[in-house]
């Protein structure tokens, strides 16, 4: 976690009566990716194919580079959204740092994974808004990057309902 400190004093401490007290900025939840479900009637985003070159991928205009400014150093990913139909293929999305270079490095989830599956639980999930529901956070570490980004891999889909998702992140 990035860290800030404070430093406060002890009246009775003397001259080493410094104490040093660690803080962790957290940012609310934000979109980073708003498409990720496929709409009726329109192709898959990446078909299912581990992203190894972002930038290249048909949604790129969907996709927002996070600046975390240096402030944090893990961030938590989840996919907000709509179910009233029954999950066919669960959302999987690849996460990318971005160095000072625009240099891009795969980021794998605390599990290792790089393919990071954001999986529909209906009777699971906590409604984030009264309306739609929020798959359970994965924890995924920067790495040293200041920057990143969420790029989907494959896309939340159902049979016989509305497909609405989105990727949504925070940082801390």
């Amino acid at each position: 976690m990035a860290k800030l400190t404070a430093t406060i004093s002890h009246p009775r401490a003397g001259n080493h009566g410094l104490y040093v007290i660690p803080t962790s900025p957290s940012s609310p939840w934000h979109q980073v990716n708003s498409v990720a479900a496929e709409p009726a009637g329109t192709a898959e985003q990446n078909s299912g194919t581990r992203i190894t070159i972002p930038g290249t991928v048909d949604n790129d205009s969907n996709i927002t580079t996070v600046d975390t400014k240096g402030f944090a150093t893990t961030i938590e990913i989840a996919m907000r959204y709509l179910l009233d139909g029954t999950t066919s293929q669960e959302c999987v999305v690849n996460v990318f740092g971005v160095d000072s270079n625009g240099l891009f490095q795969a980021l794998p989830d605390s599990d290792g994974d790089i393919d990071i599956e954001l999986t529909a639980h209906l009777t699971n999930d906590v409604k984030i808004d009264g309306t739609n529901d929020v798959t359970t956070a994965k924890k995924v570490d920067l790495l040293g990057n200041q920057k990143y980004e969420v790029h989907v891999m494959s896309e939340f889909d159902m049979t016989g309902g509305t497909e609405t998702a989105d990727i949504i992140a925070r940082e801390y």
